[in-house]
């Protein structure tokens, strides 16, 4: 067992995840749905009951999927790694120094409904639904990151409101 608190917390993530992909393990293993892929309006709730909105790009990769999450302002916000297992998309995430972990069922459209959490929440879980962005939603709330990568990821408002709800 490693003595560094983020090797710690990586294996706690990653257990998560894993625990979260078991639980369906009588469903088959699905490979990556061409359908997932794309833009969606991210709606939820931060820890401190206020709501917040922000853009998640969703893209295959090998047997997984590359989710981001950028806020309004185009800066990146967290990173995550997902694995579909029957109905459900399973996602660790990364959102500046904070690790999580958030399970969404997909539904049609598709619509993606779940919950998330994040080491040091107490065991607190909170909603989030992902929807098909449209063009109009994608002009006006989710400019694209910068390409060339120079904008520093920031963590999600859900990461900025468990902290100031700790405080």
């Amino acid at each position: 067992m490693s003595s560094h608190p983020l090797g710690s917390r990586l294996v706690a993530c990653v257990a998560t995840v894993a625990l979260a992909a078991v639980g369906h393990a009588q469903a088959q293993v699905a490979k990556p749905d061409p359908k997932l892929e794309g833009r969606y309006q991210a709606e939820g709730m931060n820890p401190d009951g206020q709501p917040y909105r922000s853009t998640v790009d969703i893209e295959p990769a090998g047997d997984t999927y590359l989710l981001r999450w950028i806020e309004r302002d185009g800066r990146r916000a967290a990173v995550g790694i997902g694995i579909v297992r029957g109905e459900y998309l399973s996602v660790s995430y990364l959102a500046g120094r904070s690790l999580g972990v958030v399970v969404y069922h997909i539904g049609p459209g598709p619509q993606l409904k779940g919950q998330w959490t994040v080491l040091g929440a107490d065991g607190g879980l909170w909603p989030e639904t992902l929807s098909r962005a449209g063009v109009a939603a994608e002009r006006l709330d989710a400019p694209s990151p910068p390409e060339n990568g120079s904008a520093p990821p920031a963590p999600p408002a859900r990461a900025d409101a468990l902290a100031s709800a700790r405080d």
